[in-house]
């Protein structure tokens, strides 16, 4: 099983090659906005061979990969709404002289906003490829959650749940939260319909706790639609997969999308079947569409000293061992979500949020029509041991030609070997990644700090942390962290810190990572069955704050140890 997984991923990596060769031979430019930094990364392969790649926006003087340009703006863009005004405002900071093909790398695209943008500023270049796709505004509406499992045979992952309408009046309101509380009297709330734009993070979930608290919000609402669901107790998981098929996209490079159509409606849950019809008269059927479900993640949500956002992720361990009856239900999860994607011509990366309860039942908490937080970190693991990496079949997925008979035999390779790439995966390494965020208001930055490997060491008399922020030489070979020890190395990712400048509360500043030796993970599953952050990690974190950042309005150091803090007491 191995060789044949390893044969499989030296063959991608010559098929890898050859398209990025071939599309620097055509002088192809590739441009991306800097909304999500830290997942650029594929494109470094592409200036590596010498092909030109840009970043449209962030902030100006900032600089997120040594070998891609950056054209930034007086303001940061990372969590910028998605509007076309503020897109034409970012893809204004690219030079108007460019010229020639250029390819557009969105991470999270909502139709083809950003090809628009682009054409309007840039009148002297043809985009040649995108990997574009408008289904995510049917996908990830919560409306049409419930009957999207449904139709993918899901039925048992469903959360109990119910779609409303405001005003409600006090009967109904009742009537629903009684029909939904769990033991404990909680229900969450989830706004969704129309002018909802919910870009990821959680950030339009509220965690009710009491009828009387429900009936309060509930009055508040003078209109629009929410989905209220039992508040189901238990860990949280990440699931990531990449959707493809074997035909070649007509209108170019890539593989065939579809895309919604005038008159399907994304909050109507029947369009899933104007979807599907499209996707039939496409030529896409369950012979020529696959799969590839990498394994889930342990995920942390809402820790207070990571995070303003009691729902907002702070960090995952990757590919974490979860036994195999879980791990089995988790791949035909994605298996049967992926193959209901892509016989609606979805193209690229994908993922739900999983719940997992103490007795292990699996609840589906939303569907992510994009490429997720923990997919490019999960994706470079499987690299790292000899598998194929989702990040790099999307990536052909969408820019290769798939007429080209190399291309076409490794995506019939990936279909045929779809669940043994599971089963590989699932038996490879569990890096990790914490999520450092902006968590207060009025901070500002107290030193330059870029991405690198850094280390921090234990002081034995006070048993205090400290930061060198002095980063180890290329090619350093990083030491799994064992928490026990006096000196730690991490990875610092998506690090761009600025003396003096701002830092914007719920902003990502970056991510701490590493691969932990058993025993030292920086996130555990508690006796309730949660998953918390590792209470031997908070004074570390918390030192990081110290040493990099100060309040604005007293210059008063952020708190080293941590006891300050309400995590501290974990």
């Amino acid at each position: 099983m191995k060789e044949i997984i390893r044969v499989l991923k030296q063959f991608g990596d010559m098929v890898l090659n050859q398209t990025l060769e071939k599309l620097k031979s055509q002088g192809v430019e590739f441009v991306m906005p800097a909304f999500y930094p830290q997942r650029g990364s594929v494109l470094q392969d592409y200036t590596k061979i010498g092909g030109k790649a840009s970043i449209a926006g962030g902030l100006k003087g900032q600089q997120l990969f040594e070998s891609i340009t950056q054209y930034g703006l007086p303001f940061e863009t990372t969590g910028i709404e998605e509007t076309p005004e503020n897109l034409e405002k970012i893809v204004k900071a690219l030079p108007q002289d460019k010229h020639g093909p250029i390819a557009l790398f969105i991470e999270a695209s909502l139709g083809k906003l950003w090809s628009e943008a682009t054409k309007k500023h840039l009148t002297d270049v043809k985009i040649v490829a995108t990997n574009e796709q408008d289904l995510r505004s049917y996908f990830e509406e919560k409306i049409n959650l419930a009957s999207i499992l449904k139709k993918a045979g899901l039925e048992k992952y469903i959360i109990p749940q119910e779609i409303v309408h405001f005003p409600m009046n006090s009967s109904d309101i009742e009537g629903v939260y009684s029909s939904l509380m769990n033991n404990d009297g909680k229900v969450v709330i989830q706004n969704c319909g129309p002018g909802v734009n919910e870009s990821g993070g959680g950030h339009s979930t509220t965690i009710i706790n009491s009828f009387e608290e429900f009936a309060e919000y509930c009055t508040k609402q003078s209109s629009g639609f929410a989905k209220i669901a039992t508040y189901i107790d238990g860990l949280n998981s990440n699931l990531s997969f990449c959707v493809g098929n074997l035909v070649p996209n007509k209108a170019g490079l890539g593989a065939t999308k579809c895309s919604l159509q005038p008159g399907d409606s994304c909050y109507l849950p029947e369009t899933i079947d104007s979807l599907l019809e499209q996707g039939k008269q496409c030529g896409l059927t369950p012979d020529n569409i696959f799969t590839i479900v990498v394994p889930s993640t342990l995920k942390v949500v809402g820790d207070p000293l990571l995070t303003m956002n009691p729902t907002s992720g702070v960090g995952n361990i990757i590919n974490y061992h979860f036994n195999n009856g879980i791990s089995e239900e988790i791949y035909n999860i994605g298996n049967k979500l992926g193959t209901l994607l892509g016989l609606c011509g979805k193209v690229g990366l994908a993922g739900v949020d999983l719940i997992i309860t103490k007795e292990g039942h699996i609840y589906i908490n939303e569907i992510n029509d994009r490429q997720q937080g923990t997919t490019e970190t999960t994706s470079v693991n499987c690299e790292n041991n000899n598998i194929p990496g989702i990040h790099h079949i999307a990536f052909l997925q969408n820019f290769a030609d798939l007429k080209d008979p190399n291309v076409s035999k490794y995506m019939q390779g990936l279909k045929d070997n779809a669940k043994t790439i599971f089963e590989s995966s699932a038996e490879a390494g569990s890096p990790f990644y914490i999520k450092i965020n902006g968590t207060h208001d009025g901070v500002k930055s107290k030193v330059d700090l870029s991405s690198g490997v850094y280390q921090v060491t234990k002081d034995l008399e006070t048993g205090s942390w400290k930061w060198d922020f002095t980063p180890k030489e290329q090619g350093f070979e990083q030491e799994p962290i064992n928490i026990n020890s006096n000196s730690l190395t991490f990875e610092i990712t998506g690090m761009d810190l600025k003396q003096g400048v701002s830092i914007a509360p719920g902003a990502q500043i970056g991510r701490f990572c590493g691969i932990a030796e058993p025993g030292s993970e920086p996130f555990l599953i508690d006796v309730e069955g949660h998953s918390v952050l590792n209470p031997d990690y908070i004074p570390v974190v918390c030192s990081f704050f110290a040493q990099t950042q100060v309040q604005d309005a007293n210059q008063t150091q952020m708190p080293e140890n941590g006891l300050d803090d309400p995590s501290a007491n974990l």
